[in-house]
């Protein structure tokens, strides 16, 4: 399995800004590492999302009201994913 980090509206300055490029690369790392090859992916990237600390916050709504959230929030900074399997 491998990862793509895509930036828009100037995520990467403000990654950079925040000190976080780091942080955000090693938690796509560890996610790749997890993910591969597992049966139940869905439940274990909430877990290893949490094990690097992007979802301690407890509030992963967008918007007020509706039913969507963020897959990891930490410093300010939203996570978001999409799993794509490939047989």
């Amino acid at each position: 399995m491998s990862f793509e980090l895509l930036h828009f509206r100037d995520s990467e300055s403000i990654l950079k800004k925040k000190k976080m490029m780091e942080d955000v690369l090693k938690s796509l790392e560890y996610l790749d590492t997890v993910l591969f090859e597992a049966p139940n992916k869905g439940e274990l990237l909430k877990e290893a999302l949490k094990d690097m600390g992007w979802r301690e916050d407890g509030t992963l709504n967008i918007m007020e009201g509706r039913r969507y959230q963020h897959k990891g929030f930490k410093n300010k900074v939203a996570i978001e994913g999409y799993i794509v399997s490939v047989l």
